[in-house]
């Protein structure tokens, strides 16, 4: 069964496959909720709670971006065999990406393909990047309600667990290892993809199998935004076809 950190949104009777849904810096697991009716129904949903937010509102934060993915690797060893998609959304890619290789490391089973969105290739990251106000971070995802951005009590439950996750993140510095023998898809919005196209296309690096790139009309990836298009993205990587 999924530890506290993991959030099951299906159920189905005789799964076929798994899709695991880490979310953007500040995210939770209920926005993968809305994904239950979309994906393939033979598919077992589930999500990434981190610390700090939802149902683990009072859980201090993970000390780093290796105890983060090290203490989901924990958490998902438990579960019963499935062919597995895993799924990363912007700095969620990002760990899914050291999830996968810390699966490696422990010659655990491997999952079936990664899928990031807007999430950039990680050989890319040579060095920290900063991190700006939290007014700034939050309004440049495009998921936050501007009224929250002006309101001192609901930004001070919604800054730390954004702050906690920028800084696992921004602090990663790319360490080169052998690519993964696991397919990557890369999912952007076709004008990410058009103006800066070497961000997607460096993630050829990190497996030994081809990459397929998905290109969104949308403006941004998030909830408010093309949502339904990117499960439909995802659903196609999973084995089991929606009926």
């Amino acid at each position: 069964m999924p530890g506290a950190s993991i959030a099951r949104w299906t159920r189905p009777a005789q799964p076929r496959a798994r899709l695991v849904c880490l979310p953007w810096a500040g995210g939770g697991a209920g926005p993968f909720r809305e994904w239950r009716n979309l994906v393939p129904p033979d598919t077992e949903l589930l999500a990434v709670r981190w610390p700090g937010r939802e149902s683990r509102l009072d859980d201090p934060p993970h000390a780093g971006l290796a105890a983060a993915v090290s203490g989901l690797a924990d958490d998902l060893h438990p579960l019963p065999g499935l062919p597995t998609v895993l799924f990363g959304h912007c700095s969620g890619g990002l760990l899914a990406f050291e999830l996968v290789r810390e699966l490696r490391r422990r010659g655990g089973a491997l999952p079936g393909r990664l899928v990031v969105a807007s999430c950039e290739a990680p050989g890319r990251l040579t060095e920290p990047r900063p991190i700006g106000d939290v007014r700034t971070e939050l309004a440049a995802n495009g998921v936050t309600d501007p009224r929250i951005l002006g309101d001192p009590d609901l930004l001070a439950v919604l800054a730390p667990p954004v702050l906690a996750d920028l800084a696992l993140s921004r602090s990663y510095v790319y360490e080169s290892e052998p690519p993964l023998p696991v397919p990557v898809t890369v999912v952007a919005t076709e004008e990410d993809l058009a103006a800066t196209p070497a961000r997607w296309t460096d993630w050829q690096r990190e497996t030994t199998r081809p990459l397929r790139l998905a290109g969104v009309r949308a403006r941004q990836l998030f909830p408010n935004g093309a949502w339904s298009e990117l499960v439909g993205v995802v659903s196609e990587e999973l084995p089991c076809p929606r009926r």
